[in-house]
């Protein structure tokens, strides 16, 4: 817990709040630290402001942040409908975009392939690129996402099989947080 905030917390405690529709509500409570996993739980629970499931969200925003490397998480993604798991990044210093996504899934109930997705220019000229991570389902399995980024590019790798790389003005320079 040293190395990562709560997210719901961290939004309350004047972080930006974000909503991309989902079908979930962000709650403290599904994050739990067990054997030195980070362990974030999905329930089927309806919320007071309507939502149909709670999860955890965890980011590492002004306790780690670096400028290009390698960066990998051993991630099980259930096949859920309304919900949007992503292991991504934003910058340290306040502000949208740019944003990598390591790896993000729109519905996994319906689309089981992982994105990689990099996020540039203004709120108001927003422009990105997408492409599958791999042409796997990754859904119900664990799965290793990883990626490499430096100066040139963005790639991304799934169980150490390299995707897609992005290269030219959808790459980042300006360090960033994971979430």
């Amino acid at each position: 817990r040293t190395k990562f905030n709560d997210q719901r917390d961290d939004w309350i405690k004047g972080g930006t709040a974000y909503n991309n529709l989902e079908d979930n509500f962000y709650m403290p409570a599904n994050n739990a630290v067990s054997g030195g996993n980070l362990v974030q739980t999905l329930r089927r629970e309806r919320t007071i402001d309507g939502h149909n499931f709670t999860t955890g969200s965890v980011n590492t925003n002004k306790r780690f942040s670096f400028k290009y490397g390698y960066v990998e998480a051993r991630i099980r993604v259930p096949a859920c409908d309304g919900c949007w798991p992503a292991f991504w990044m934003l910058p340290a210093q306040v502000g949208w975009p740019p944003e990598i996504d390591i790896f993000e899934f729109f519905d996994s109930d319906t689309d089981k392939h992982a994105y990689l997705s990099t996020h540039w220019g203004t709120q108001t000229d927003h422009r990105y690129q997408s492409a599958w991570s791999s042409d796997r389902l990754l859904t119900d399995e664990w799965h290793t996402y990883g990626m490499l980024w430096n100066e040139t590019g963005v790639q991304s790798f799934v169980d150490g099989v390299a995707g897609p790389r992005f290269t030219g003005d959808g790459v980042p320079h300006e360090a960033m947080y994971l979430i």
